[in-house]
């Protein structure tokens, strides 16, 4: 994916999320719906599915951010669809838990949204998808949770501090231990 085409799917992203309602489901089903349709769309062509999720996230957090939208409604249905797709596309659970945080954290900061709610997010998708990966609700929490921190350490110590204070003790009631 091109960055102009990044571009358009941002400004598509935008202009959907504008003409929701703020905070309603339907941006988290709509990030869902995205996110798994690109990674499955990435299986019929010949494009790598780690770089797909990369862009299609960098485009999501881009069109949120200038929406307006809750970016951790966003964060959660992307962590959802990446999940839900990542079999088909070749990614496996544990790889995407680490990789949609990571990037979600490291892209809203470049692109000034909110990396704490998009790391909150991410988590939560996560604990909402275990009955996709089969991982235990506290230990893809935890994968999530800890990808998220990293990506915030390597950005500055006082965001991985945020992200701690975010993540722990618990998301949803389940526990997160963060390594670090």
């Amino acid at each position: 994916m091109a960055a102009d085409q990044e571009t358009s799917l941002a400004d598509q992203i935008r202009d959907r999320f504008k003409s929701d309602a703020p905070g309603a489901p339907v941006c988290a089903e709509y990030a869902e719906d995205l996110v798994a349709g690109m990674l499955a769309g990435s299986v019929r062509g010949d494009a790598d599915p780690g770089a797909v999720l990369e862009q299609v996230l960098a485009g999501l957090v881009k069109g949120a951010t200038a929406a307006g939208a809750p970016l951790w409604l966003a964060a959660r249905g992307a962590m959802v669809g990446a999940l839900r797709s990542s079999g088909a596309s070749g990614l496996d659970h544990r790889s995407v838990l680490e990789q949609v945080p990571t990037h979600l954290v490291r892209l809203a900061e470049a692109g000034g949204g909110d990396f704490g709610a998009a790391a909150k997010g991410a988590v939560e998708g996560a604990i909402e998808s275990t009955e996709i990966t089969g991982i235990s609700e506290s230990q893809a929490a935890s994968v999530s949770a800890n990808a998220a921190y990293r990506a915030a350490l390597a950005m500055r110590p006082s965001a991985a501090i945020r992200i701690r204070h975010i993540t722990t003790p618990q998301v949803r009631g389940i526990s997160i231990e963060l390594n670090g």
